[in-house]
């Protein structure tokens, strides 16, 4: 077996991410400190079993930033330890001091299989973190279109805004993930949203200069002479983008 303390120190760490602009930061490491956070972080499914038949109030041990084992296995993505907590009635739903839930870790981290047991057995997809976040969000923003289709499988909200009033097709575009936009839209997401200044899901694509999301939106309707909360259209915006070139 794997000593923890040479485990810790090359595979832990509680550094956020590194993300790009406008991305949130989030752990993609744990510190693991307890004995059942240090076996699940290992993947140790029987040592995990063994202490659980011990202990049952394991299952549900908090750290210093109230993370569960099932946090634990998600950030680190073994499913085989997942199942086991989830089996041994885990709360699939417990939030951190930040919100979030082992469902988000899970899609943060692109852990897929994780992310497909936790909605197997009840995880809720609209749990909105203390960044205003959901699942679906955070899979928007991984460009992450495997997981944004099994979160929507599972009642995902597609419309439901952050707390910068994005939803996320307008993220999608924001960010400049293109392909994730086409899929949100085929998959019926509101494209006459706006955000707090009115910009329109046409002016985003545009911004962003997205010219196969621009064709689909004009095709589906969306108008070009809405105006914004500063007075411009989204033509006005496709002339600036044009003499910036």
């Amino acid at each position: 077996m794997k000593k923890f303390t040479g485990f810790l120190k090359s595979k832990t760490s509680d550094d956020p991410r590194v993300s790009s602009p406008g991305v949130p930061k989030y752990h993609t490491y744990y510190q693991p400190l307890h004995r059942i956070h240090k076996a699940v972080a290992l993947g140790y499914a029987d040592l995990v079993s063994v202490y659980l038949s011990c202990k049952e109030s394991y299952k549900s041990k908090r750290d210093h930033k109230n993370r569960t084992p099932l946090h634990f296995a998600c950030v680190y993505g073994h499913p085989e330890v997942v199942k086991l907590l989830v089996e041994k009635k885990s709360n699939v739903n417990a939030v951190d001091c930040n919100h979030v839930t082992p469902l988000i870790k899970a899609v943060q981290c692109r852990q897929e299989t994780c992310v497909t047991i936790l909605l197997q057995n009840g995880a809720e997809t609209n749990i909105v973190d203390n960044a205003g976040n959901t699942a679906l969000h955070y899979s928007v923003y991984n460009a992450d279109i495997a997981t944004a289709s099994i979160l929507l499988q599972y009642h995902a909200d597609i419309n439901l805004e952050n707390e910068k009033q994005l939803p996320p097709l307008l993220l999608a575009l924001q960010q400049k993930h293109e392909e994730m936009a086409i899929f949100l839209i085929e998959n019926n997401a509101n494209i006459f949203t706006c955000d707090r200044v009115h910009r329109t899901s046409l002016i985003y694509a545009i911004r962003s200069e997205l010219g196969k999301a621009v064709q689909i939106l004009l095709e589906r309707g969306m108008a070009v002479k809405t105006k914004d909360a500063y007075n411009l259209t989204a033509i006005e915006y496709a002339a600036k983008n044009q003499n910036h070139m």
